[in-house]
């Protein structure tokens, strides 16, 4: 998860409960899922994405943890502008941007995330009726509605659109990105 957008009527009690939640998993053992953070380049790009956030585009730290070793630790971020590099771009990193907005206008969360480009997955959480609706509004390669964006099952298309678009893998929907529909004419 890169970022969450959130009513700002509940946006406070959001980043407390999550930050109560990472506090519980301080303990390098545990935080160790940072497995995508395996090189010092990578590193280093999380870190100056990370810098350029807090220091040139407004963000506030709301939780971080650098105690671990070799890794990145989990860092929450909040209050930062939509033009900024950590919004506009795929992280791939234990950080997350929180954003909230006014009212209950899911449409507003819709169309910022149809603004960044990137859509690889999506988690909306409500209690609306008209899901299906919603979920053809959000230009996402999955969306998925009150649950964790974590479903990839072999049976199941995965993939992005946008800028994160690169066709789809697993399943029939893995074979068919390889092929391509050839048309063949002759006269003998």
């Amino acid at each position: 998860t890169d970022t969450i957008y959130i009513p700002n009527s509940q946006k406070d009690e959001i980043e407390n409960m999550i930050s109560e939640f990472l506090d519980t998993m301080k303990d390098e053992k545990v935080l160790g899922f940072n497995s995508n953070v395996r090189t010092v380049e990578i590193h280093g790009r999380i870190q100056r994405v990370l810098d350029r956030a807090i220091w040139k585009d407004g963000f506030k730290t709301v939780w971080k943890n650098h105690t671990l070793k070799d890794t990145h630790g989990p860092v929450i971020l909040t209050d930062g502008h939509s033009d900024s590099t950590i919004w506009k771009s795929e992280i791939f990193g234990p950080i997350v941007c929180i954003k909230g907005y006014d009212g209950d206008d899911l449409n507003y969360a819709i169309d910022e995330i149809n603004e960044i480009g990137y859509g690889l997955k999506c988690s909306i959480w409500t209690n609306r009726d008209n899901k299906l609706e919603i979920s053809e509004r959000v230009n996402c390669g999955s969306v998925h509605f009150n649950q964790m964006t974590i479903f990839d099952e072999p049976h199941l298309p995965h993939g992005g659109v946008g800028l994160s678009g690169n066709g789809r893998f697993n399943s029939v929907w893995g074979v068919r990105s390889f092929q391509y529909d050839k048309l063949v004419t002759g006269v003998s």
